[in-house]
């Protein structure tokens, strides 16, 4: 009788087995739907807090991989908005409730269901090599795009306001012509950190845990 951890080496799919199977597509749509669920989670995090800025940056943040995960799916944006019309009386909506942290809540609950929903799809289309589920992707997405609106809505911002923050932070970050590196990214110079940019090693990083690893288009715990 084998153990629990041999069935898991037995049955979890091998690294290399993946990345043959892997394009350009499907890694950039893996990279934005595991951040959108990230991101989702820092918001979380600080819900109990009263920092509307730091939740305006949380919003950015999930706006940008977002935006990203459509851009790359050649989604747009249109089509999620005509998604949401057909289901949105089937929403939980957070104004029927009476506490602001009790819709707040709801919002982010959902939003995280919608993001692992997202990021499920994309997963089983990246490792089980099975044909995207494109209804389940655009189901997830009109959920999402729904409750950040609705969490952006409650305290006091708007769609336009999320992004222009997430504009201005990036610019700093990675300059007006935003060009992407990874140097760029591990400094943060939009947060006034000071730190030698982390080195890969074929072992993991060298010097630091992966919880300090920052990698992707630039963030907190996540890329952003």
């Amino acid at each position: 009788m084998i153990t629990f951890e041999q069935m898991v080496r037995r049955l979890a799919k091998d690294g290399k087995d993946i990345l043959s199977t892997l394009t350009d597509e499907k890694v950039h749509a893996w990279h934005m739907s595991s951040c959108i669920m990230g991101e989702v989670g820092e918001l979380i995090a600080g819900i109990h807090a009263t920092d509307t800025l730091n939740e305006i940056e949380e919003l950015g943040d999930i706006q940008f991989y977002f935006a990203g995960y459509l851009d790359g799916m050649k989604i747009e944006r249109k089509y999620v908005i005509g998604a949401l019309d057909s289901i949105i009386d089937d929403l939980s909506h957070p104004d029927e409730l009476v506490g602001f942290l009790d819709r707040k809540s709801i919002c982010v609950d959902h939003m995280m269901i919608a993001a692992c929903d997202l990021f499920d799809a994309t997963k089983k289309w990246l490792i089980y090599e099975k044909a995207l589920d494109g209804e389940k992707v655009l189901h997830a997405a009109a959920r999402l795009e729904f409750y950040l609106d609705q969490y952006t809505t409650l305290i006091g911002a708007t769609r336009e306001d999320v992004i222009a923050a997430n504009m201005k932070k990036l610019a700093v970050r990675y300059g007006p012509d935003y060009g992407y590196s990874n140097v760029a990214a591990q400094v943060r110079a939009d947060k006034g950190e000071v730190q030698e940019p982390l080195r890969d090693t074929p072992h993991g990083l060298s010097g630091h845990t992966y919880g300090d690893h920052r990698d992707g288009y630039g963030g907190d715990k996540h890329s952003n």
